[in-house]
């Protein structure tokens, strides 16, 4: 896998991480004084690209762009006053966008929890996906094996379910 993708950049700590990572880094980000701020902090890497706007329009972009599978890590919905002037949840669009990929993509949904119950106030829960459309939105073309664990959605190829399993057992405390 070459390529890390990330929508909610925030001020670029997780972004950092990926570009020690990854060859190609791609992360978006709405507030434009994040973007800003990450933009700056992010300079020196050669390997990312920083992009300012909405995830719903600049990520079927990157999505379509893609050469092969990549790791998405989807935080783009997080924090009151932080996504954007409704604070609605972008998720189902970017998990449509990622869907409509040829390739089998992994996928990492952070803060889990807004999706399992309905997100508290002052969220609205209204604007936010229930558990079911978020599994069949990702689910449209591959049979994805998805686990909660640690606050982190994790959606992956069929293949590698095993893998999965393996990780979780690792970091899980015993039941």
């Amino acid at each position: 896998m070459q390529t890390f993708v990330e929508t909610g950049t925030y001020l670029g700590g997780s972004t950092e991480f990926a570009a020690g990572v990854f060859p190609r880094v791609v992360t978006i980000e709405i507030n434009p004084q994040y973007h800003e701020v990450a933009a700056a902090r992010l300079q020196p890497f050669a390997s990312v690209t920083c992009r300012l706007g909405d995830s719903r329009t600049e990520l079927p972009q990157v999505v379509s762009a893609l050469e092969g599978p990549a790791l998405f890590w989807l935080d783009g919905h997080a924090g009151v006053g932080q996504y954007g002037d409704t604070d609605d949840c972008p998720l189902i669009e970017e998990l449509a966008a990622i869907a409509a990929s040829p390739f089998e993509h992994f996928v990492l949904i952070d803060d889990a929890r807004a999706f399992l119950a309905p997100p508290p106030p002052p969220f609205d829960p209204d604007r936010w996906p229930e558990l079911a459309e978020v599994l069949s939105t990702i689910r449209q073309r591959t049979a994805y094996y998805c686990v909660v664990i640690g606050g982190v959605m994790i959606c992956a190829p069929p293949a590698a379910r095993a893998d999965i399993r393996h990780y979780c057992n690792l970091v899980r405390p015993k039941i």
